[in-house]
């Protein structure tokens, strides 16, 4: 209800009944603003914890089960732009030495200079030599077609990187007997084997776990790799393999763990590590 001053009724009853119907309508209106504002809040909470949980969400998602990754642009372009980030470091530190005379640039220390060339193979590794010979009319020579003479040799190396193979171990126990009495009867006994009646030998168990608790590689990615390869072996199996190599070297994990509680101090990484 709207009143002015022109408008106001001169009998003092009408005035108190005017004065108490505006009082009536603010009254509402207030009620209205406070739950208006509850019901923004209310909204406003809701989103920030929606905003909340979808960070939590992505980084749950998208970042490494062991480390905490920041979910910053900046972090994440460079795990997926690792390549594009080396090759502009390199650009830049190539460049590094390029300054113009007469720049105000001072150096605290000498610039130790980047040699070229490729790496050294290391001798280590071994070696399978491949010749490559001049066969045909190119074995001849262009000018007088005499036939050409081996002069030296130039050597050059590259790095063959063999992918996962298998191998099966045939295992083949020799049984003898007496010759004299024909009774005697014996057969050779295999090498004790970390888990027996398994196909899982030492190397592969010493592989699989390296894979998984070196490389973080899950049991589940090792096993699709083994089926590219034509080795279907489950996941099941290898975490089978992984219990039971445990349990094996428990009597070390003692020994190692001993020797910490000697220290006062213990500084190791508590990451865990999911079995599959």
């Amino acid at each position: 209800m709207n009143a002015s001053s022109t408008s106001l009724p001169d009998d003092p009853n009408k005035l108190k009944e005017l004065v108490i119907e505006l009082r009536d309508q603010i009254n509402v209106l207030k009620s209205e603003v406070t739950t208006n504002n509850a019901r923004i809040d209310h909204r406003s909470n809701t989103t920030n914890q929606l905003i909340e949980a979808i960070a939590l969400a992505r980084q749950q998602y998208f970042s490494s089960r062991g480390q905490k990754v920041d979910t910053d642009s900046t972090q994440l372009s460079w795990l997926f732009n690792e390549t594009e980030a080396l090759a502009d470091q390199d650009s830049d530190d190539s460049n590094q030495g390029n300054d113009e005379p007469g720049t105000d640039k001072k150096r605290t220390s000498p610039r130790k200079r980047r040699t070229g060339g490729r790496k050294k193979l290391l001798d280590h590794f071994p070696r399978i030599e491949v010749v490559h010979v001049l066969d045909g009319d190119n074995g001849h020579c262009d000018h007088c077609q005499g036939e050409l003479k081996v002069l030296g040799d130039k050597t050059s190396g590259q790095v063959e990187l063999i992918p996962l193979t298998v191998k099966v171990i045939k295992h083949i126990k020799k049984t003898y007997h007496c010759a004299n009495c024909q009774q005697g009867i014996k057969a050779a006994k295999l090498p004790p084997q970390p888990i027996p009646g398994s196909i899982a030998s030492p190397g592969t168990l010493a592989c699989v776990a390296g894979h998984k608790f070196v490389n973080g590689l899950p049991l589940y990615r090792q096993a699709q790799d083994l089926k590219r390869v034509g080795m279907p072996i489950s996941c099941s199996t290898l975490t089978r393999w992984m219990i039971k190599a445990g349990i094996l070297i428990q009597p070390l994990i003692n020994l190692l763990n001993d020797q910490l509680l000697i220290y006062d101090i213990i500084v190791m990484d508590e990451t865990r590590c999911q079995l599959c």
